[in-house]
């Protein structure tokens, strides 16, 4: 029981640290964090998209696989995805992917807050993440999900990782939000409202 538990949280942070690497983290720049999917389901997913909103705030709205959300204006999904299909969506806050970034991840099965707060910090630190902390609860379109924060390094350079775990008809959508090291406490939780508030299931 026990090991069927750890095993999508593992996945999904090892997966974490192959993508930090593949974004080429370094200072000023960040690298990437993100879930594990099942293999080959990368490639069954449709190329997210970003658009404008039509809501009066300026911002951009990006369309994942039965889910949607707001990310700031500017934002841009990357003309070469950094990652090799290993997410569903990745967009980031330019469009050669420098910067802060959103990746998701779409992982058969149910993992619930109780599973990440039992298991998900010890298998941040396997795969080398430090400072590793259990933040509060959060509500994600009507889906009770733990917080993740971490701090993964690559090259010499930080980078900072607020995950959740939303979950929706079996599946859950593994959401990273990575920072720069040294992006402010408010400026990381006003991006993680503005995903995480305008959620939507499609």
């Amino acid at each position: 029981m026990m090991r069927s538990r750890i095993a999508p949280i593992a996945a999904a942070l090892i997966s974490a640290a192959l993508l930090l690497a593949a974004c080429d983290a370094r200072p000023g720049g960040i690298g990437g964090a993100s879930g594990s999917s099942a293999p080959g389901s990368a490639s069954a997913t449709p190329t997210p998209t970003a658009t404008s909103s039509s809501d009066a705030a300026p911002g951009e709205t990006v369309r994942g696989t039965g889910y949607s959300f707001a990310v700031p204006a500017g934002w841009a999904v990357p003309a070469e995805d950094p990652t090799g299909g290993q997410v569903d969506v990745f967009v980031s806050e330019s469009a050669d992917a420098d910067g802060r970034y959103i990746s998701v991840v779409v992982s058969p099965g149910v993992i619930t807050p109780a599973d990440v707060e039992a298991d998900g910090a010890a298998s941040l630190e396997a795969v080398g993440a430090t400072d590793v902390s259990l933040e509060d609860r959060v509500d994600i379109a009507g889906s009770e999900s733990a917080h993740l924060v971490a701090t993964l390094a690559q090259d010499g350079a930080e980078t900072l990782i607020d995950q959740y775990y939303a979950t929706q008809d079996e599946q859950t959508f593994v959401i990273t939000i990575a920072s720069p090291a040294d992006t402010t406490d408010d400026d990381r939780r006003r991006l993680a409202d503005t995903v995480l508030s305008s959620w939507a299931w499609e």
